[in-house]
């Protein structure tokens, strides 16, 4: 996987925040700072299809950049994809120690569509291995409620979770970060969509 080449774009600069007037773009732009990433803290912005996330995601990652710090930028299917491909071709731990070597790893898309049983397993690992590791930021359009969807198993969800401790959980509507925020799904609350809808939690 490489490091990607981000446009101009898609920076932070070029995001319409006027189109979008709940999202907080002081927060947007304080997470550009990139002391979460130095802290190896994550960050999952949650929101339906079509509302900003990747030209967030795109705009912190380039922000990243332009610090010298490392970036990886993938969709949670291409992702997958490649780490099964890895495992078949037995090079699955080569691709794993170089997921975790950079300093933030971008998985946009994650819920999009359903994981394999095998799928749902190595991703799991891969985001277990860079556990206070690395920085990650995830995009979803699914509420956590609804992981079990793209997971399969409600095991496996929950697990993932309790991989992600302490997390800069973050509604993209408000970027709430705040990392001494526990993450379990049950203890969330209302999430709120970026387009002002909610997300309830069961």
């Amino acid at each position: 996987m490489n490091t990607p080449k981000f446009s101009a774009k898609k920076s932070l600069d070029s995001f319409d925040f006027k189109a979008i007037p709940k999202l907080n773009k002081m927060q947007v732009l304080e997470f550009a700072r990139c002391e979460w990433i130095e802290r190896r803290e994550n960050v999952i912005a949650l929101g339906p299809s079509g509302t900003g996330k990747t030209h967030v995601a795109l705009g912190q990652g380039l922000a990243v950049c332009q610090k010298g710090m490392s970036v990886s930028f993938t969709t949670a299917a291409v992702l997958v994809n490649e780490l099964m491909e890895a495992r078949d071709e037995r090079r699955l731990l080569r691709l794993q120690k170089q997921l975790a070597s950079v300093e933030l790893l971008i998985i946009d898309e994650l819920g999009f569509m359903p994981l394999s049983k095998t799928g749902a397993e190595l991703l799991f690992e891969m985001i277990s291995q860079r556990y206070e590791r690395g920085a990650m930021l995830i995009t979803s359009n699914l509420p956590f409620d609804e992981w079990t969807e793209t997971f399969g198993t409600e095991r496996l969800t929950s697990a993932l979770l309790d991989r992600l401790p302490r997390l800069a959980i973050a509604a993209l509507r408000d970027l709430v970060f705040d990392p001494g925020l526990d993450h379990a799904a049950t203890d969330l609350g209302v999430l709120d969509r970026l387009d002002g809808s909610d997300f309830e939690t069961r």
